[in-house]
């Protein structure tokens, strides 16, 4: 299984209320090719891969059997 990491955009017909320009914004940063082999034996340089710590009485017991690959340099 392979997941991503989404972004949502808010537009002006989901904001209310007075808004002010801050000239921020969020840029994305360049995409990273992703080795399916390499990332199962963690040598792929562009990712780096975190696990969940494993607690037996937390709901989210299920969590730490998902490997959750971020790129390695951001």
């Amino acid at each position: 299984m392979v997941a991503s990491l989404t972004t949502t955009t808010i537009t002006n017909h989901s904001l209310t209320g007075p808004t002010h320009n801050t000239n921020w914004c969020l840029k994305s940063s360049p995409q990273r090719p992703a080795d399916l082999a390499r990332l199962e034996d963690y040598t792929d340089p562009n990712w780096l891969c975190r696990h969940a710590s494993y607690d037996p009485q937390s709901p989210l017991t299920a969590n730490s059997n998902i490997k959750f690959f971020i790129p390695s340099h951001i």
